[in-house]
């Protein structure tokens, strides 16, 4: 296993990993149909146009990429503290410790370069994911009752933060 910074020509292998993803529906909020090549460029694409503002890692297994994390940080000078954080592992992947490696690079990274809240959203039915989270230190914030539309019903999303110990609030 290893972790590094995401590549253009990493494409086709991450779209794959997220297809799989897609597939499988667990923890996934984007339908097959919506998984594309081109969509999974341009995703790599506007990170690598943000250079080292932000970070995309993508994790490898024998060589081939199986999935990625990122951390977005927000674009407005008030909340250049604060960044979006994102995952997924293709299932084949999941349970071997690659998401809480690249959970704890991203966090490190992110306190590394001054980013006190890291925020995510995530299906409230992903509680291998949750645990995860929680365990890294983030906690719920606010839940968002049937915000996801599944073929079978609605699923609430979860918004979770971790603040670090130097970034908590000083009001009352």
């Amino acid at each position: 296993m290893s972790l590094r910074r995401v590549r253009l020509d990493d494409a086709q292998e991450l779209y794959e990993a997220t297809l799989a993803m897609a597939q499988d529906g667990r923890g996934m909020v984007i339908d097959l149909d919506e998984c594309t090549l081109e969509r999974t460029r341009g995703h790599i694409e506007r990170f690598e146009a943000l250079g080292y503002r932000a970070l995309m890692l993508v994790a490898e297994v024998d060589g081939r990429v199986v999935g990625s994390a990122d951390v977005r940080p927000i674009d407005c000078r008030r909340l250049r503290h604060v960044a979006d954080f994102t995952m997924g592992l293709a299932p084949s992947a999941q349970g071997q410790g690659l998401g809480r490696a690249l959970a704890e690079r991203c966090v490190g990274w992110a306190e590394a370069t001054g980013i006190r809240r890291l925020q995510l959203s995530m299906r409230a039915d992903n509680l291998r994911a949750r645990r995860l989270y929680e365990s890294l230190g983030f906690v719920l914030e606010s839940v968002r009752p049937d915000f996801i539309r599944d073929p079978d019903g609605f699923v609430d999303d979860l918004v979770m933060v971790r603040v670090s110990a130097s970034g908590r609030s000083r009001s009352p």
